[in-house]
């Protein structure tokens, strides 16, 4: 949580959105190297520099934290299209 990488999202993105990838990241770097050791070979060369963990955990909370709908525009020619949810009409 003290790199740089994290330390500059602190301010648009919360804590606990951080840590939480932070985690995430340290985790599936655990698993691959538990994965190859327990297969009986070597791991491949992996990066575990602070900077490489920090950089990864702060690209996967911006992932995290930012919205997920975005704004479209139906150009389809189609009133209520199926892909972008449909609307009731009244009656009348």
């Amino acid at each position: 949580m003290r790199e740089p990488p994290l330390q500059e999202l602190l301010s648009t993105v919360p804590r606990r959105v951080i840590l939480a990838a932070s985690q995430e990241t340290v985790d599936r770097y655990r698993r691959t190297i538990q994965q190859a050791t327990a297969q009986g070979r070597q791991p491949k060369k992996i990066d575990l520099s602070p900077e490489t963990l920090a950089r990864e955990a702060a690209l996967s909370a911006q992932r995290r934290f930012s919205p997920s709908l975005r704004p479209v525009i139906n150009a389809t020619g189609i009133f209520l299209h199926t892909n972008l949810g449909r609307v009731p009409l009244a009656a009348a």
